[in-house]
Order: C-alpha cells, then sequence, then structure tokens
C-alpha cells in the first residue's frame, strides 16, 4: 500500500512544471512609456522608455547615455507597432515587459495623419499591456521630446507625466486621466468620438538638457510638459483641439470632474462687465455634475443638459460686502454664467469638426431607440444642427475662514 502510494505521488511530481517559462527580473526590460511617431508615408518610429536599474533621480530622465541615468530612451521602425517591437528585440538585450507601462504618446502629426487604430489591435491583444494606460497626443511636438523630459521631483519620467493627470490633474479636474481603454470604446461606440489628453511643451524651442552650462546648476522648465487641452477626433484622426476652457466644459458635460479645482473670475458682483481692474474673484470647485436627455423632435436633435454643483469662496479681490446674501447670489450667478459659457464654447467646436466627443449620440441610441434610427446613418451631419439648451447652477457653500475681503476692509478705513 505504501509502495503505491509513493509511486502515485512520483508520477505526479513528474507533471509538475516547476518554474517553466518564467522570466528572471534581470532579463527584463521595463517600459514605462511608449512614444510613437511618424516617419515617412508608410513607415512609423517607435520609441520605448526603459527603466535603467542602476540609474538615479540625479540624471536626465530620458537617458543621456550615462550609466546614471534613470531611464534610457531606444527607437526603433517598422510599417506597424508589432513590426517595431520585433526590431527592437535587435538592439534591447533583454524582453520588452509591458506591465508596467504608464503612457502612450503619439505626436500631433502622427494622429492626424495615420489614426490611431494602428495601435488598437495589438495592444489590447497584448496580456501585458494595461487597460488603464494613459494616452497623449503631443502638440506641436514629437513624441519622443515627452519621453526625453525630465521632472526632478520624481526619478522615473514616466511616472511624473502620468501623475500631471491622475493626481494633480492640472487645472481640469478631470478624473483620472483618458486611457486606451476610453479610446477604443468611444471610438466603437455608436454615436460618439474619442478625445485625449493632450501634452505641449513648455518652451518649444528648448532642447533637452536640464544643466545650465554656465550656472552648472538644475533647470527643468525648458524640457517640461504642460498638460494642454484635449485633442478631438473623428473616426480615429485628430481634426481639432480644445483650448482649456473648452476642455473643462468637456469635462463638466461628460461628468469627468472629480477632483477640486481652482476657478477664477475677472469680474466683480454687481459689476456689468468684466475688467481686472475691478478686481476678481477666485473659487474652489468641489464638484459639478451634469445630466443629458433627449427630448422628442421631429426635425433636428434637440438635448436638455441640466448641472449643478458646490464652490467655496477662496479669493475676492472686489470691494463687494461678501456676507451680503445678494453678492452671494451674484457670485453664484458669476460663475454659472462662464461654466456655461465654456461648455457651449466646446459644443460649437465640436459641432463645426462634427465630432460628437461628448456622447449625445450614444446617449440618444440608448434612450431613444426609434429617434436615434432616424439618425444613424448621418450622425456626424446631424449633430452639427442638434439643438443643445444648458441649465447650468452653482452653489456658494463657505467663504472658508473669513468673511469680508481685504479689499472691503481697506475701503472701510478710508471711508472712516
Amino acid at each position: 500500500m505504501k509502495i503505491g502510494m509513493h509511486i502515485a505521488i512520483a508520477l505526479l511530481l513528474l507533471l509538475l512544471c516547476g518554474c517553466a517559462g518564467k522570466n528572471e527580473i534581470n532579463e527584463l526590460a521595463i517600459v514605462t512609456a511608449i512614444g510613437v511617431d511618424k516617419k515617412d508615408e508608410d513607415k512609423i518610429t517607435v520609441h520605448f522608455q526603459i527603466v535603467n536599474p542602476g540609474g538615479s533621480s540625479s540624471q536626465q530622465g530620458g537617458g543621456s547615455g550615462t550609466e546614471k541615468s534613470a531611464t534610457y530612451t531606444y527607437s526603433t521602425s517598422g510599417h506597424t507597432l508589432l513590426e517595431a517591437y520585433e526590431h527592437a528585440r535587435n538592439i534591447i538585450p533583454r524582453k520588452l515587459f509591458f506591465s508596467h507601462l504608464f503612457y502612450i504618446a503619439v505626436s500631433e502629426e502622427f494622429a492626424r495623419e495615420r489614426g490611431l487604430s494602428l495601435l488598437y489591435d495589438v495592444m489590447e491583444r497584448d496580456p501585458e499591456m494595461r487597460s488603464g494606460t494613459l494616452v497623449y497626443v503631443t502638440k506641436e511636438s514629437k513624441a519622443k521630446k515627452l519621453l526625453l523630459s525630465y521632472d526632478p521631483l520624481e526619478k522615473n519620467p514616466g511616472y511624473a507625466v502620468r501623475n500631471r493627470s491622475r493626481i494633480t490633474s492640472g487645472s481640469m479636474g478631470n478624473i483620472e486621466g483618458i486611457t486606451l481603454t476610453d479610446l477604443i470604446k468611444w471610438q466603437f461606440a455608436k454615436g460618439r468620438e474619442a478625445v485625449a489628453l493632450g501634452m505641449t511643451p513648455l518652451e518649444p524651442q528648448a532642447d533637452n538638457s536640464f544643466i545650465d552650462q554656465v550656472s552648472g546648476k538644475m533647470n527643468a522648465n525648458p524640457s517640461s510638459y504642460q498638460l494642454t487641452g484635449f485633442p478631438l477626433f473623428c473616426q480615429d484622426r485628430l481634426v481639432a483641439w480644445f483650448d482649456l476652457p473648452q476642455s473643462q466644459g468637456w469635462s463638466i458635460l461628460t461628468n469627468q470632474m472629480d477632483k477640486e479645482f481652482v476657478y477664477n473670475i475677472n469680474q466683480c458682483p454687481g459689476q456689468p462687465n468684466q475688467s481686472d481692474d475691478q478686481g476678481s474673484i477666485g473659487v474652489l470647485i468641489k464638484s459639478i455634475s451634469a445630466k443629458i436627455t433627449p427630448l422628442e423632435s421631429m426635425g433636428t436633435p434637440r438635448f436638455q443638459v441640466d448641472a449643478k454643483g458646490r464652490i467655496n469662496l477662496k479669493e475676492s479681490t472686489c470691494p463687494a460686502k461678501i456676507e451680503d446674501p445678494q453678492v452671494i447670489h451674484q457670485i453664484e450667478q458669476l460663475v454659472s454664467a462662464q461654466l456655461k459659457e465654456q461648455v457651449e464654447s466646446a459644443i460649437s467646436k465640436a459641432q463645426e469638426v462634427k465630432s460628437d466627443v461628448f456622447g449625445f449620440g450614444e446617449i440618444l441610441h440608448k434612450e431613444k431607440p426609434s429617434l436615434w434610427r432616424r439618425y444613424e446613418e448621418n450622425w456626424g451631419e446631424a449633430f452639427v444642427e442638434a439643438k443643445i439648451s444648458i441649465n447650468l447652477n452653482m452653489e456658494l457653500e463657505s467663504t472658508e475662514e473669513r468673511m469680508q475681503s481685504v479689499t472691503e476692509e481697506e475701503r472701510e478705513k478710508e471711508e472712516k
């Protein structure tokens, strides 16, 4: 009996695979960012930002060829992304590993002329690709330059770029950026087009050197990038750019605002026109949500947008009595009116290029399918003619640690 049991156990041990198919860490090239640029009419150049295990944050993020660089950037070419991957095996002495990929960046030129569909198939099939990988379009810049940018606050430059969207969100309060999954979902949805994140150089003419050759001091600004307005797509091609206020409008309308952000009004309560000389009001937008309702229509499509939110007063350089309920109401009206203008401007820009990046058609398809069938074949043209009414109201919750503004107190002293 015991002999039979020992034989059975021995046979089971033979079936165990052990460490077959394992990947040792010192055999992997950990990719933290991918950049894609157009090379010529039928080829692309793909850049891989790879972690240097012995690197440090005291060296340039993009890799200068020294062994202390935090990352290195390798570039290969091919007709497709997969072909470029294969060519990379000839120059990179380790296996490319994508499970720690922070973002994918494509140049404006590539997005306009080649489109993003070239990337989708291979990235969706690869099990190592994260569904939450952020996607950026570099405005007036090659994608490679973003990979070579440097930020002294983070050891890994890919991590620094990602955190602009996921932690600080810039000035747009966007939830967690826009991911590869979002782009694919929007492109193949009925009645919706895609937007991506935008990046632009802080100083477009600057090179990627971060050390002043005269003083020897570190200077991060020349090679830094900043978040800019969102790029708009039609099918998979870039067709236009939102500016920052329009991008805020898009985030409001699509309920992508999740983080608090500061908002400024260059107009004082009770004043008819905007003027920097009058003073300004600064508020913290705590939250804002919107609901889009499709309406019955025999002619052009019609929608009703109802949005509401909460704000706190952060700054006032206006000679207004903040404690006055009427002034509080006027501040709410000023913020609501300016945010509404931004939403309207974003809609107008999208209609101009026939790109429904808000998903009006998608909502129509879900909530009124019979009405959707009337416009389905030519939704781009129908969206241009769509009538969209907006009702937006913000409520002031708090003036924080003080009621009167310093300007008001100074004016009262002068009157005495």
